[in-house]
Formats: C-alpha cells, sequence, structure tokens
C-alpha cells in the first residue's frame, strides 16, 4: 500500500488461486481489489473499496462467474476500547450458472468493543 501524508491511503491486491473440491473438481478464482482510505483527523475515516473476482469451475459447470461490487465504510473511534461504523454495500454474481446470480445492496452500522 502508499499512504499520503494528507491522510489518504491507497491499496491494490491481486489473489490467484487454484483448487480442487472433494469431487476433483477444479476452481481458479482470480481477484482483484484497490482500496481508498482518508483519515479525518485520529478518529474517524472513510473507506473505499471495489473488486472483482472471476471464478472459473472448469468440469463443475460451464462457463465462468463474475463476481464484484463496492463498499463505503465510515467508522469513528469513541474511546480507546470501542467503534462504530456505518456501511454500505454493492454486489452482484454473474455468471455461466444461472441460479446463483444475483444483485444486492446492504446497509449496517456495527458497534465494537474490545476489552
Amino acid at each position: 500500500g502508499w499512504r499520503h501524508e494528507s491522510g489518504l491511503r491507497v491499496q491494490l491486491g491481486f489473489h490467484h488461486a487454484i483448487a480442487s473440491d472433494l469431487v476433483g473438481n477444479d476452481f481458479i478464482d482470480t481477484t482483484g481489489r484497490l482500496t481508498l482510505e482518508k483519515y479525518f483527523g485520529l478518529q474517524t475515516s472513510a473507506t473505499v473499496t471495489a473488486f472483482v473476482s472471476e471464478l472459473d469451475a472448469q468440469s463443475a459447470h460451464p462457463g465462468n462467474n463474475l463476481f464484484g461490487g463496492a463498499e463505503v465504510v465510515v467508522p469513528r473511534q469513541l474511546s480507546p476500547a470501542s467503534q462504530i461504523s456505518v456501511a454500505y454495500r454493492y454486489w452482484e454474481n454473474d455468471g455461466g450458472f444461472e441460479t446463483d446470480d444475483f444483485r444486492a445492496n446492504q446497509v449496517s452500522m456495527a458497534f465494537s468493543y474490545r476489552h
């Protein structure tokens, strides 16, 4: 990753894996991810992440599945032990196996406490 003195942080990630399931079907998973994070002082930040993944199921079913989306998260440190965050996520799956195609939106709020 890269971090600028203005509080902006950029991360770029790439993942490629080949695995087999218990039946012997091969799966090839290739994923790319880009994250931008901006700090606003010591207690608040905003993160935007976009990702795309291609799953090639080889012999399990024809075609490839494309999975991707974006997420925005705004966490706020309330105390040294507690944090609250609000997030929005959009993701979708589209590919040769039509029964698992979907589009989804999710909004969440989380509170965490470390003792």
